[in-house]
């Protein structure tokens, strides 16, 4: 039962018995009215494909200069526009950016608890406390499910969350500023 559901709830399957169905109905409105519907759409599409195969098939008669000047000029305005592009590239790049000092500040203990963590550029071009990631403050072992694995201490309610931690360790940055 939950396989047939499956199929049934294909899109393929709506799509392929849509076009299945649209195609027999057609069929059935012909039958019904004696009219040509589908054939009437089939001579369209092919009168279309022919019109566009036509298009593409036809002949000019350009002047030799033409086509050079064109090319010339095609490829002055293409040199021209990366050469804009990296104008503008260059103009923030000429000052030397220093790193921020912070950068180097990536672990803490806060609350007996050792925490590390990562900085990452956001799209507005400032960084942000990423990855933060709990440890044991006497083994530096990974904390799993709120203990040490390695030396089995327990660090279960002493654990903060993660808004907090980024909130303390943006108070110790600015701190250091001063």
């Amino acid at each position: 039962m939950r396989s047939s559901k499956k199929i049934i709830n294909n899109p393929w399957v709506y799509t392929s018995g849509g076009s299945v169905v649209g195609i027999l109905l057609l069929r059935l409105i012909d039958y019904a009215t004696g009219t040509k519907i589908l054939s009437f759409i089939g001579i369209a599409i092919k009168d279309i494909v022919i019109a566009i195969f036509d298009f593409f098939d036809m002949k000019f008669e350009l002047p030799l200069w033409f086509l050079v000047l064109f090319s010339l000029l095609s490829m002055g305005f293409i040199i021209l526009i990366f050469w804009i592009a990296a104008k503008f590239q260059n103009n923030g790049s000429n000052t030397t950016m220093q790193e921020p000092s912070f950068l180097n500040y990536k672990e803490d203990i806060f609350r007996g608890v050792l925490y590390r963590w990562e900085y990452q550029l956001n799209f507005s071009k400032k960084y942000e406390v990423a990855n933060i990631s709990i440890f044991c403050p006497d083994c530096k072992c990974l904390i799993v499910n709120g203990s040490c694995p390695v030396c089995s201490s327990t660090y279960q309610y002493m654990i903060k969350p993660q808004e907090e931690i980024v909130a303390l360790i943006l108070h110790t940055i600015e701190n250091k500023k001063r």
